[in-house]
């Protein structure tokens, strides 16, 4: 099933509105400020040569760690072997983008680890 404008629309509302409370809170620091590594966290990828893959890529070749969300386990697995191939580290999520509780999973997940620094919506 492919995404609708919609779906792409909810995602887009939810994960800004999750970011812009994160940052609420500390408005004036910077993520590596408060002593958690920045992340980068893509939703919507799948295998490379695409978009998603391919920032999470670049992402991780400046040295940021990747997560990667999509349904596509498959396909994120072998991204996240690429980036892992390249000397960086990276993980997966699968999960449906329309749902918001699998794009909160998603930004808890991170939180775990780091702090979502940079967020890409494909």
């Amino acid at each position: 099933m492919s995404k609708t404008g919609d779906d792409r629309g909810v995602l887009r509302r939810l994960a800004g509105q999750l970011l812009r409370d994160k940052l609420g809170r500390g408005r004036h620091k910077h993520v590596a400020d408060a002593g958690r590594a920045p992340a980068a966290l893509v939703f919507g990828a799948g295998a490379l040569p695409g978009i998603g893959a391919a920032v999470g890529l670049r992402a991780a070749r400046g040295g940021l760690p990747v997560y990667l969300a999509g349904r596509s386990l498959d396909k994120l697995d072998a991204s996240v072997g690429a980036i892992r191939d390249a000397g960086a580290q990276a993980d997966t999520h699968q999960l449906e983008s329309r749902l918001p509780t699998d794009i909160v999973w998603a930004f808890k997940r991170v939180d775990s680890d780091g702090e979502a620094g940079v967020l890409v919506v494909g």
